[in-house]
């Protein structure tokens, strides 16, 4: 038969081509961006095998099944740009996230990733008005045959490794579901099961009684006035203190205090960081949620306040926010409404107000919004300084934006001429990626690189520690700096120093909270600037 190009278009346009070329499309676009090649050519081909099984059972359950690939590809496709393929913390930022964030998320993601959604939409819209002939049994036997041989491969090759149904273990998604509108649902459902469980555990242990033992309280010297200061998501190469060439830490660099050159964050997003950062971890990545430092300040005698700039952040509440919950007044300027919550300026009022009329011993926490995707939203878009693109200006002027925030609380406490104390630290960084946007990132350094500050009445000169130190190890830089005692506590080398820590100190919560070695990873160092 000669072909034309009739026939030729006929079978480009068949419906069972188009199938297999969308199941081509959904291996890549639902699929983590790092799988091996091989692995999504398997998926497409599990994929369209079954899908083509489908059609012969009921063409009903077939196009219920395409509608549930489409929702997750414009879920999963835009997500993994800027929080990384599904796992238990990208879900638990998902839950936790606001209208705000979430709408800032969405003006992140390139605009080409829509067109590509656009794409798909009107091409899956095509294939469930299509007409698909029946075919003949052996064909189903074959596509049976095509969905099972791949994951039995693949359970022969791995199965000193895990088991089929271990639901405790990611690897049953990873390694043994092809079929993407399968896997994707299947992983989500299960991460979130794993992750609300353990928001609900948090909560109940989060109730018990804590198990802070203060051997010296009756002979503390407790300060007038302590302020934490929760950054987010601000590396420390790109503040001037830490070498950035642009000077946008003029205060940092004009006042006494201690600068920890080295501080490594505990993992890449704010929850699992936090909850390891505000609660005693050890040994790490565990810890009880009651043995938290608001609990440990309380005790030691200080009255609480938390300020934060993220409040409830989402749907649910996070642990965090549990944690705040604890102090003796919790005030929240952001509940979801983003156009009235951006700044962290509306904060300062109020911080000023209980540092200056609150007579009581007490300790502030502050959580910022700080630096937090998409950046352009923390400074409404402005900046005192274009640098490269309108993204880097503008994460540039929100650490700007922190320095100024910071010197304001920093003058009232002076004001007071009463003893005081002020941390800052960020929770994790960001990386810069290929389309010029900051995003999560588990294994960049500079994710991980993150700036710790503190300040005192009884800091006269500014000294600069470069021993490693970590995040997790938190409380005992606050026991050390405010000379509380504790029998949970015992560090084996002064925070504040350059003793050598152990390796321990350069681990990291990696994806489903594997831990990580912080010396693994590779680098994203600041874009040469123009």
């Amino acid at each position: 038969m000669v072909l034309n190009r009739f026939n030729i278009l006929k079978i480009a346009v068949n419906p069972y081509l188009l199938l297999l070329y969308l199941s081509l499309g959904q291996a890549f676009i639902l699929l983590r961006i790092d799988l091996a090649f091989w692995y999504k050519v398997l998926a497409a081909i599990s994929g369209f095998a079954f899908y083509y099984l489908l059609i012969q059972i009921s063409e009903k359950l077939f196009k219920l099944f395409l509608t549930i690939s489409l929702v997750f590809s414009f879920f999963i496709f835009p997500a993994e740009h800027v929080y990384g393929f599904p796992d238990k913390n990208m879900i638990s930022s998902v839950l936790y996230t606001n209208a705000g964030e979430a709408w800032s998320y969405i003006k992140i993601v390139p605009v080409t990733y829509y067109l590509i959604l656009l794409f798909v939409f009107l091409y899956t819209l095509v294939l469930l008005f299509s007409h698909f002939k029946k075919v003949r049994n052996s064909y189903l036997t074959v596509s049976a045959l095509l969905i099972v041989l791949a994951p039995v491969a693949t359970y022969i090759f791995y199965h000193n490794e895990s088991s089929f149904f271990d639901t405790d273990n990611r690897q049953l998604n990873i390694r043994y579901t092809y079929v993407p509108v399968i896997k994707i649902p299947l992983l989500i459902a299960i991460e979130g099961y794993q992750v609300m469980r353990v928001n609900h555990q948090i909560i109940e242990e989060s109730r018990m009684p804590d198990n802070w033992e203060i051997l010296n309280k009756n002979s503390l010297s407790l300060k007038k006035n302590i302020v934490i200061v929760i950054g987010e998501s601000v590396r420390k190469d790109y503040m001037n203190c830490y070498g950035f060439p642009i000077d946008n830490t003029i205060f940092i660099n004009s006042t006494p205090h201690f600068q920890f050159e080295n501080c490594i964050s505990s993992g890449a997003y704010t929850v699992p960081v936090l909850t390891r950062t505000l609660v005693y971890s050890n040994p790490f990545p565990q810890f009880n949620p009651a043995d938290n430092i608001v609990n440990l300040v309380k005790k030691a005698g200080y009255k609480t306040y938390w300020f934060s700039n993220q409040g409830y952040i989402g749907i649910y509440d996070s642990p965090v926010s549990m944690i705040a919950e604890g102090c003796d007044h919790y005030f929240k300027y952001n509940g979801g409404d983003f156009h009235t919550a951006k700044l962290d300026t509306k904060m300062l009022p109020g911080i000023s107000q209980v540092i200056k009329n609150d007579t009581n011993s007490k300790v502030i926490f502050v959580h910022m919004i700080g630096s937090h995707p998409g950046v352009t939203d923390r400074t409404l878009g402005k900046y005192d300084q274009f640098v490269l693109s309108k993204e880097i200006s503008c994460y540039i002027q929100s650490i700007k934006n922190t320095d100024s925030f910071l010197s304001a609380i920093y003058e009232d406490l002076k004001q007071t001429n009463k003893s005081f104390g002020l941390i800052y630290f960020s929770d994790h960084g960001l990386k810069l990626n290929n389309s010029g946007e900051f995003v999560h990132s588990y294994e960049t350094k500079e994710t991980h690189d993150v700036p710790l500050l503190v300040w005192g009445n009884n800091i006269e000169t500014s000294t600069y520690f470069k021993a490693f130190r970590n995040t997790n190890q938190f409380l005992e830089l606050f026991c050390e700096l405010y000379d509380i005692r504790t029998s949970n506590i015992k560090p084996a080398y002064k925070f504040i120093s350059e003793d050598d820590a152990d390796s321990s100190v350069f681990e990291a919560l990696g994806e489903g909270s594997q831990v990580l070695d912080y010396r693994k990873f590779k680098r994203n160092p600041v874009p040469t600037l123009k």
